[in-house]
């Protein structure tokens, strides 16, 4: 049988750090049960606050439509004299109004489908924004009249001076002084030595 092996020294090191961290986490678990407890707390007020407000709001709904439904069978007429609740009858009125009808989109009923020839125009139909193009003709074109400067105050056109002489064309290439030409073939290729 094998001797039972002894721990390391990383392996106590591991055990001794996680024994810290553990200790350190149960001891801080009591602040954050009581950071977790105050979150509920607020939570639970904030939560009670808007019921309240629910609850109010949905008792002055009711009063509102008693008050309305008083004012529609016509007991205690003299309220719709204050302009308040002469314009909170009229915003309710038209909330309760059909809605308007939504403008007409896509294309006109008139037209036929693709392919098809469309269906002239009826005399007095709705206009539905749409010009016909078989009709159109181009504006007939104006007369125009084109700015000209005026013909005086044009300048006189300045008298052209005499062009020098172009410089005299010199033959290409590289150019020798006399003197030089004597060691010209000691580094030259003799094709490019210049004759004599």
């Amino acid at each position: 049988m094998a001797k039972p092996r002894r721990p390391t020294r990383a392996a106590t090191d591991v055990r001794g750090t996680l024994g810290s961290l553990v200790r350190s986490t149960l001891a801080q678990a009591g602040v954050v049960r009581e950071v977790l407890e105050r979150g509920a707390r607020e939570g639970r007020a904030r939560l009670d606050e808007a019921r309240r407000d629910r609850a109010r709001d949905a008792a002055l709904a009711d009063l509102g439509q008693a008050v309305l439904e008083l004012l529609e069978a016509g007991r205690h007429p003299e309220l719709l004299e204050e302009p308040a609740v002469a314009d909170a009858v009229a915003a309710l009125e038209d909330a309760e109004a059909p809605p308007a009808p939504p403008p007409r989109r896509g294309r006109p009923v008139e037209r036929g489908e693709r392919g098809e020839r469309p269906a002239p125009r009826r005399a007095g139909a709705e206009d539905d924004g749409t010009v016909s193009s078989a009709g159109w003709r181009p504006p007939p074109a104006r007369g125009g009249a084109v700015w000209r400067p005026p013909v005086e105050a044009a300048p006189a056109p300045a008298e052209e001076r005499p062009r020098a002489r172009p410089a005299p064309v010199r033959a290409g290439g590289i150019s020798f002084a006399a003197d030089d030409d004597d060691d010209l073939a000691d580094y030259m290729h003799p094709d490019d030595v210049p004759p004599r």
